[in-house]
């Protein structure tokens, strides 16, 4: 059994388990399908969907690449037997979710990515090989611009609808908590019935 503490605030307990020869802290709340978020602590956001699935928040090592930080991401899902489970992570730690929907598709069943970065040309090369539905979420005030980035990962994902959310920057799920929760629970909850492709979503 992982070693467990209250989080400071929240809903989240904190765990430490063994996984791919290193010890891994990640947050744990809530009950039901599976909900794996790359980077990032819990919030308000992560609070409301824990309240409609099991969210897992890992910590990922920093300096490692995106394909090194994915294979610990497995690793991790392993040892919790996880079985498939959808994957939320954002900006940079996007590459590393792309990379484990490429590398382990039985695992990932959907992918959200917020303020998704422009991928490389290894990663944009693998990007077609992802069947997954991924819903990529962009803020109207993100000060990099909130169409291309976005935009380059939907025309590659064969499966991927685009969302914009008004009166949000880069951290949307910071800026718009309420209405990120809302959107990340209706797609994973409907995933190839989603309906806002390519629309502007989360109005205040």
């Amino acid at each position: 059994m992982p070693d467990v503490e209250q989080a400071p605030d929240g809903p989240f307990r904190v765990f430490r388990a063994g996984a791919a020869g290193r010890e891994t802290e990640f947050l744990e709340a809530g009950v039901g399908d599976p909900l794996l978020v790359l980077g990032g602590s819990g919030g308000p956001a992560l609070s409301q969907l824990a309240a409609r699935r099991r969210v897992i928040a890992l910590d990922l090592a920093a300096g490692a690449s995106a394909r090194e930080r994915a294979a610990a991401v497995g690793a991790v899902a392993g040892s919790l037997e996880l079985g498939p489970c959808d994957v939320l992570a954002a900006g940079e730690e996007a590459e590393a979710a792309l990379w484990l929907a490429a590398g382990a598709p039985d695992l990932v069943r959907a992918i959200v990515l917020e303020s998704p970065p422009d991928p490389g040309p290894e990663l944009a090369a693998a990007l077609a090989g992802i069947f997954a539905p991924a819903l990529l979420l962009c803020g109207t005030r993100d000060d990099a611009g909130p169409a291309g980035p976005g935009v380059t990962c939907q025309q590659l994902l064969p499966n991927a609808f685009l969302s914009y959310v008004y009166d949000a920057g880069h951290d949307i799920r910071g800026d718009r908590p309420d209405a990120f929760a809302a959107l990340v629970s209706d797609f994973l909850t409907r995933q190839g019935r989603f309906l806002a492709r390519d629309g502007a979503a989360g109005a205040p």
